[in-house]
């Protein structure tokens, strides 16, 4: 579901149903987070930009193949200019398609352009909801508050958002997620995504490895948002990748999601644990939701369904697979 180019510098076109992601610009970027293997120090990555007819011809074969929703994906990147993006935006637009945008920090100016285009949709995660930790994984460049900050302009404009964080990172406690949670809640944002940190041996984390251990070759990592009241649970799945690779997409399922609506029924037969910031925390055996334990749709080892329910100001709920450092 998405274009690149392979190493001979050919377009590689994937198609699916609904959805299809270009990546307009691939590891051609100016930041140093030292999680991210696209780092601008990294030499061995190879890098592109594709030019506005490549793009239009991935749109063009998209549409032909019934795709109505394009995913443009960048690095942060000075080079691709402001009319460029806006002639893509228009192009595609212009076609009767919707558009989502990942492209990082833009100027003001050119986000309320691109809303005047077409564009509906702005993604850009927050990472993390702790200063300190943002800035150590962001190697100092920019600040949390200025992220956040940033979020709240796209809203502003109009755009609907996405948003959300990397579970696993080095220097993370279980406060720090609680603490996640919470923003999510105060941006309202449409999408939230919650992304596993794997160690690459092309980042600054490369030594580190996370508080799941060693994950299998390939991984499905999934994150389940879902409101009190509803049965209906939105699905962010991210699909099987390498260890080492970082293309990797979010796809919107409103298909009912059993598991958790399952295990949600079966909290009060397990001992609920304060979080000590007004939630809980409900640990609830697979086997106790009517699922087998340690496979659902992942590639590691695991037992519980953890539900995290905020305080009773908001109505946002959070299940997600569990790898035991929740259960204390």
């Amino acid at each position: 579901m998405f274009i690149n180019r392979d190493t001979n510098g050919e377009g590689v076109l994937k198609v699916g149903t609904t959805l299809i992601r270009v990546s307009t610009v691939m590891g051609i970027l100016y930041n140093k987070c030292n999680y991210c293997s696209m780092n601008v120090e990294n030499t061995e990555l190879k890098r592109y930009t594709l030019t506005l007819e490549e793009i239009q011809k991935s749109v063009d074969e998209g549409i032909k193949n019934g795709i109505r929703v394009f995913h443009l994906s960048s690095g942060e990147n000075c080079e691709f200019s402001d009319g460029l993006l806006l002639d893509m935006v228009e192009y595609i637009y212009e076609k009767g398609c919707k558009i989502i945008l990942v492209i990082g920090k833009r100027k003001y100016s050119l986000l309320k352009k691109l809303y005047e285009k077409g564009v509906s949709v702005f993604i850009s995660k927050f990472e993390t909801s702790n200063p300190w930790l943002y800035s150590e994984y962001n190697n100092k460049n920019g600040s949390h508050d200025l992220r956040v900050e940033y979020l709240r302009k796209l809203r502003e404009i109009g755009y609907k958002i996405g948003t959300g964080n990397i579970v696993g990172l080095p220097f993370q406690r279980d406060s720090t997620l609680y603490e996640d949670l919470k923003l999510l809640c105060k941006l309202h944002s449409e999408q939230a995504s919650t992304s596993r940190f794997i160690s690459n041996p092309y980042s600054k984390y490369s030594k580190y490895e996370t508080s799941y251990g060693k994950s299998s070759e390939k991984l499905n990592w999934d994150a389940i948002v879902s409101k009190k009241g509803e049965t209906r649970v939105e699905h962010i799945k991210r699909h099987t990748v390498q260890n080492n690779s970082r293309e990797t997409h979010s796809v919107f399922n409103g298909n009912p999601i059993d598991m958790v609506n399952d295990a949600w029924e079966q909290r009060h037969l397990v001992e609920p644990i304060s979080d000590g910031m007004g939630g809980t925390i409900y640990n609830i055996p697979y086997k106790n939701a009517g699922y087998e334990s340690g496979y659902i749709n992942t590639g590691a080892q695991m037992d519980y369904i953890t539900i995290v329910t905020l305080d009773e100001s908001t109505d946002l709920i959070t299940a997600f697979p569990s790898f035991g450092d929740y259960h204390k």
